[in-house]
């Protein structure tokens, strides 16, 4: 009888031990879904806005957006709010960059409004990436 109740406690701490370790598991795997989201999200804002300015000629900056230009035409826009950008293409919004903190734009040349490339600078949980983009088919 004594035996039986030895193997029903020692039981019950293992049962305690395993669903604690559960809930540690759940936890860890909780922050690396959330970082790995994080990390996709900015490797698909880089390449959406890399190959967004690839294809065009110019950008200009116009009633606080950046108007993105290719062979002439606009179709699509950047909107940059606080800490964060926008894509507008046609009836369409989508957020590229979170943790947005600084935008700079670099105009093709001092006579007209048009931006050849422009560098982004993000916070990234404890760190600062910047991001250098140059529209490719300018003319100088």
């Amino acid at each position: 009888m004594a035996e039986l109740l030895v193997v029903m406690i020692v039981t019950g701490i293992l049962f305690l031990l395993v669903f604690d370790g559960l809930g540690i598991i759940h936890r860890y795997n909780h922050i690396l879904t959330e970082r790995l989201w994080q990390k996709s999200h900015l490797l698909y804002s880089h390449q959406t806005l890399e190959s967004l300015l690839e294809k065009s000629d110019s950008l200009c900056l116009y009633d606080h957006r950046l108007w993105v230009y290719t062979d002439g035409v606009t179709r699509q826009s950047l909107a940059v709010d606080s800490t964060y950008m926008v894509l507008h293409s046609d009836e369409t919004a989508d957020t590229l960059f979170k943790g947005l903190l600084d935008l700079r734009l670099y105009p093709a040349n001092e006579d007209t409004r048009l931006i050849d490339s422009l560098i982004i600078e993000l916070s990234i949980r404890k760190d600062t990436i910047r991001l250098h983009y140059e529209t490719t088919r300018y003319i100088r």
